[in-house]
């Protein structure tokens, strides 16, 4: 059994190994030793089915309180689900988010939950079978529930027609005391749901949120929390996110004079609301965003797989202008696309190719979003060509292989993945021109991530970093704020995988591929060894912070 690990510690999608042969194949999909030797637990009370007749059911969000919580083991064994589980514990550092898998019966995977989660799941196909092993007894007094559109969560669910109980339609608003905590501690009768309209309303008038935000970035300014904690993700983040509830599309204009639009959806929305500078001379990643800027320099063919409403997509072709250069920029989430193309627009750029696509390794994959925490990191899960599996949120691939023959591009000057876990299966794609010798190789800057690649033996180790070694790259982990953090003229520092720290809860990080190492022999370029990738100012310093210091208070 293959245990991997999600980005909400201690949940785990479960992968049986198969012994096969001609007469078919055996695997195992409960063992209690795999389970107790990872602190699971292995307690089965009852076993449960349900079955849903119609496609677009909506079971959830449902948990027990204690002590009656319950851990579940959740497997599709007929058709397929969008299941879901949000994290409920107080103590944990993602409380509060939540993630999405996708569990069909011909793929066997499965979700462990732990205790302290709510759980539901969106059935895909009609005549979907769903089966539970419980480790504790339904109790109905502890049955607790969360409305599945609950907004202190955003879900974003696949599909719009939903069939969904009265009961499940009627849960209450979330309130963050209340979750799973003892019903006799103080507070815990609180409703906070009119404070979070009250910020709402307050965010509706551009005049009291631009004050409200100032006031936030004054906070993150004085406000010392200890170690470990994030005053942005404890304290102004919530603020920010509650004044944004019902705001429509934002404008901002960075130092450079670009001009960008986007929608509250996610992370990155909202650190680039919250940017220490008024006008930022970035979106996101800053270090990231200096390097594609770098690499740009006199580039005639730029990819960029996951561009997103354009945060670098856009300041690219900007760059890409002086040198007569073109953007070939991938988003198949169609808001974003769309967002991405008026952004081209507002800043007159006509430089771009847009493809509402995906990248892949061949031409013939049908793909689907699988949205997790916001739109930023909504992931691509392959499905089957059924007419009962495409709907809205399926899109076709390409591979850059044929892109470029349908493109007369004999030579890709860098390549920019950030298709959440799809980055390798890309790569694979554009095999022609990664082998292109030192001179004409595409350089490349990708995403990787611990909910998608396992990097316990080590990140040289890895798939897709052994991939590039065969084909003569270095390799090395690109350390970066994941936020809209002033870097300036600070070096961009960088980490051999093989003296790349990577303990700590799942994470994912950029990294970059050279052929030609005197890319990277400058002072622009700073080599690390035994840190964190994560730029972390709340953290370890010796781990998480960059080595050429900081004078921002930690967030």
């Amino acid at each position: 059994m293959k245990f991997i690990e999600t980005k909400l510690e201690g949940a785990y999608l479960i992968e049986p190994e198969r012994f096969e042969d001609e007469r078919g194949f055996f695997a195992r999909i409960f063992c209690r030793e795999e389970f107790e030797k990872r602190d699971l637990n292995p307690n089965v009370a009852q076993c449960n089915i349900s079955f849903n007749k119609k496609k677009g059911t909506l079971r959830g969000m449902h948990y027990q309180i204690k002590p009656h919580e319950e851990a579940k083991l959740v497997r599709c064994t007929q058709g397929a689900i969008y299941d879901v589980i949000i994290d409920l514990r107080q103590d944990s550092p993602t409380y509060c988010q939540w993630i999405s898998v996708e569990l069909t019966a011909d793929k066997y995977k499965m979700l462990y939950i732990p205790k302290g989660f709510a759980h539901g799941f969106l059935t895909l196909e009609d005549n979907t079978e769903v089966f539970y092993q419980m480790s504790e007894f339904c109790y109905p007094e502890s049955a607790r529930g969360l409305r599945w559109n609950d907004p202190v969560f955003g879900i974003e669910w696949p599909m719009n027609k939903l069939i969904i109980s009265d009961k499940d339609k009627s849960y209450k608003d979330f309130s963050a005391i209340t979750a799973i905590g003892n019903k006799n501690s103080v507070g815990t009768n609180m409703d906070h749901t009119p404070l979070f309209n009250a910020l709402s309303t307050l965010g509706k008038d551009e005049k009291w949120r631009t004050k409200i935000i100032d006031l936030c970035r004054d906070i993150e300014q004085e406000l010392d929390l200890p170690i470990d904690h994030s005053v942005r993700e404890e304290v102004t983040g919530p603020i920010i996110d509650a004044l944004h509830k019902d705001v429509g599309t934002i404008k901002k204009v960075l130092k450079s004079g670009i001009v960008f639009e986007f929608k509250y959806r996610s992370k990155i929305a909202r650190d680039f609301v919250m940017s220490q500078e008024v006008k930022p001379d970035h979106v996101w990643e800053p270090q990231t965003t200096k390097l594609l800027l770098y690499l740009a320099t006199n580039a005639k063919h730029v990819v960029i797989g996951g561009a997103y409403f354009g945060d670098q997509a856009i300041m690219v072709a900007k760059k890409l202008v002086q040198s007569g250069g073109i953007c070939h920029a991938f988003e198949p989430n169609k808001e974003q696309f769309a967002m991405l193309q008026r952004n081209a627009i507002n800043n007159r750029l006509s430089n771009i190719v847009f493809n509402c696509i995906g990248l892949w390794e061949n031409d013939k994959t049908t793909l689907r979003l699988t949205d997790e925490s916001d739109d930023s990191t909504a992931s691509s899960d392959v499905v089957v060509q059924k007419s009962s599996q495409l709907d809205d949120s399926t899109f076709p691939s390409i591979s850059l292989n044929t892109y470029g023959t349908q493109h007369n591009i004999d030579r890709i000057d860098l390549i920019m993945l950030d298709i959440e876990g799809g980055e390798l299966p890309a790569l694979k794609g554009a095999h022609k021109y990664l082998s292109n010798p030192s001179d004409s190789a595409p350089n490349i800057i990708f995403e990787i991530h611990r909910s998608y690649t396992d990097w316990s033996n080590g990140l040289e180790n890895t798939d897709i970093v052994k991939f590039l070694l065969s084909f003569g790259y270095h390799v090395f982990a690109i350390r970066d704020f994941h936020s809209n953090f002033p870097t300036s003229d600070q070096p961009i520092e960088l980490i051999p995988p093989e003296r790349t720290y990577l303990e700590g809860p799942p994470h994912g990080f950029n990294m970059l591929a050279v052929k030609n190492l005197e890319i990277i022999e400058n002072d622009f370029f700073r080599i690390c060894y035994d840190v964190s990738p994560k730029l972390l100012l709340h953290k370890d310093p010796s781990l998480h912070y960059p080595n050429y210091g900081t004078s921002n208070k930690k967030r």
